[in-house]
């Protein structure tokens, strides 16, 4: 059957199921061809010219997902409830919340499965993927929505700037409920346009700061991120090596902690007589620092070493003049 001129194919929630466990969707095309099974049952739609697909949630004031493609092909199971959905090329999808901004993706081509009576199951991005939410950019080849836990993972070469942060990994995660990032497998960040700290030490000056590690947790607010497995934590010369360091851009603290098979690692780099800098290395079980304070503190089993001494202690207090 071909349908020209204003197509539109509404599923409305099956009346057995309550309103709050599933969506109503649309499917909207200058025109669609749908195929018929057996004589009686919908198999397949798929649509030509200018189309878009809406998922609207029937709870009140909840938000909605427009979907629009250069062409969409909906699949039905053997009930004739939707079961898929392919959009491409030019896949856009955009979330709306009330009294949030609007979150917007892009790729190549877009699949979204579905669960008779409970709703869109995955949303996958393919190719080219970009999203955006507010302050947040990510890009990655390929993307995976799941709505029960509004999770998306990013995978492809993945990247997400945050604000001045920039995050790469093998995948990043995002909580589109409570806005944490999850990293996982050779994390690197980088975080720019810092403002000079004249007051400050350690982390003071306006170049980058850079962290890798194996993997990372991102608090949307405050903007502190926990980095574990072999962390190393470097602006220009001043470096911090542990198994896991929390950083707070907005203090420009940390807090390190050792293992049993690997110590927190600093070194600091200070001028000696003939301008030459001069490192000296502190190891320890534990390091927290505020540039602010400039005062590192040093806790299980502290060594400090240099060119012309070697100091073992406990605890230790360090305190590192003005930049």
């Amino acid at each position: 059957v071909r349908a020209e001129e204003n197509v539109r194919l509404l599923q409305p929630r099956p009346a057995s199921v309550p309103s709050a466990r599933t969506q109503t969707y649309e499917l909207d095309a200058a025109a669609m061809n749908f195929f018929v099974a057996a004589g009686k049952r919908l198999s397949r739609a798929e649509t030509s010219g200018s189309a878009q697909f809406r998922v609207q949630p029937t709870a009140p004031n909840a938000g909605q997902t427009l979907v629009t493609a250069a062409k969409f092909t909906a699949q039905f199971d053997a009930l004739g409830q939707l079961a898929s959905v392919h959009g491409a090329p030019d896949a856009r999808i955009i979330s709306t919340n009330p009294g949030q901004p609007d979150r917007l993706s892009t790729s190549l081509a877009v699949d979204a499965s579905f669960s008779p009576g409970q709703g869109m199951e995955t949303a996958e991005q393919q190719g080219n993927v970009m999203f955006t939410d507010g302050d947040r950019k990510a890009w990655a080849e390929h993307a995976r929505y799941t709505p029960a836990n509004q999770m998306l993972e990013l995978s492809g070469s993945p990247r997400v700037l945050d604000r001045n942060m920039a995050t790469t990994a093998r995948i990043l995660r995002m909580n589109r409920a409570t806005g944490e990032g999850f990293a996982e497998g050779d994390v690197k960040s980088t975080y720019t346009d810092l403002k000079p700290q004249p007051g400050g030490a350690l982390l003071a000056s306006s170049s980058p700061i850079h962290v890798t590690a194996s993997a990372m947790t991102l608090h949307r607010d405050p903007a502190i991120a926990l980095y574990t497995g072999n962390v190393r934590l470097w602006q220009d010369a001043n470096v911090v090596v542990a198994p896991s360091i929390e950083f707070d851009r907005n203090h420009r603290s940390i807090a390190a902690s050792g293992s049993a098979s690997q110590l927190v690692s600093t070194v600091v780099v200070q001028t000696g007589k003939h301008g030459r800098g001069i490192p000296t290395t502190i190891t320890s079980g534990q390091l927290t620092y505020v540039d602010s304070e400039r005062k590192a503190h040093y806790a299980g089993g502290v060594t400090a070493r240099s060119t012309d001494f070697t100091l073992t202690s406990e605890q230790m207090d360090v305190f590192l003049e003005p930049r």
